[in-house]
C-alpha cells in the first residue's frame, strides 16, 4: 500500500489486480494505491485515512467543538 500526498490532483493507470482512490482536501490531494488487497480492507484504510486527513485540514477550534458536541449527553 502507497499513499500519496501532493498539490495537485494525481494521475495513475490502470493495471489488474491495483486499486486506488482519490479525494481532496483544501490545498492537497491524496491518493491510495493497494495491489491485490482485500476489497474490504482498502475500503476501510482509504475511509480511515480520508477522515484524518479532513479532520487535520480543519481549524482546531472546529475539531474541539465536534468532539464537545460528540461526548455531549441528550437534554432529554
Amino acid at each position: 500500500m502507497t499513499v500519496v500526498a501532493s498539490n495537485s490532483s494525481i494521475e495513475t493507470e490502470t493495471s489488474t489486480g491495483l486499486q486506488s482512490a482519490q479525494w481532496d482536501v483544501p490545498d492537497r490531494f491524496y491518493r491510495i494505491f493497494a495491489t491485490d488487497m482485500d476489497a474490504g480492507k482498502f475500503l476501510a484504510i482509504t475511509d480511515y485515512l480520508e477522515q484524518a486527513t479532513r479532520r487535520m485540514a480543519k481549524p482546531e477550534t472546529v475539531i474541539a467543538l465536534q468532539d464537545a458536541t460528540a461526548r455531549a449527553t441528550s437534554c432529554g
